[in-house]
């Protein structure tokens, strides 16, 4: 999530043995710059980002997340967002 947001690959700082085993225990799970995100979104990739599976929520408690929930009913207009993407 964090190379989609940011565009560039947190793996990048590693060597390749390193990327293939996991990322180095002893350091700290990567984490977005306060600038440029929403702290609802930098809390709900910092969830998700736990090192320890049985540090994550689950996915369904993470779809109860306030950056999530807010979508909930908002209305979703495919077509449009497939137009802008086109067009450039």
């Amino acid at each position: 999530m964090q190379q989609v947001v940011g565009g560039v690959s947190i793996r990048s700082q590693y060597s390749h043995e390193n990327s293939i085993r996991g990322f180095p225990t002893p350091q700290p799970a990567p984490s977005l710059p306060a600038e440029g995100f929403t702290d609802e979104f930098r809390d709900f990739i910092s969830l998700c980002c736990k090192k320890k599976a049985e540090e994550r929520p689950k996915y369904v408690d993470l779809l109860k997340h306030p950056f999530i929930s807010r979508f909930h009913d908002a209305p979703l207009d495919i077509s449009q967002f497939a137009i802008s993407v086109i067009d450039g």
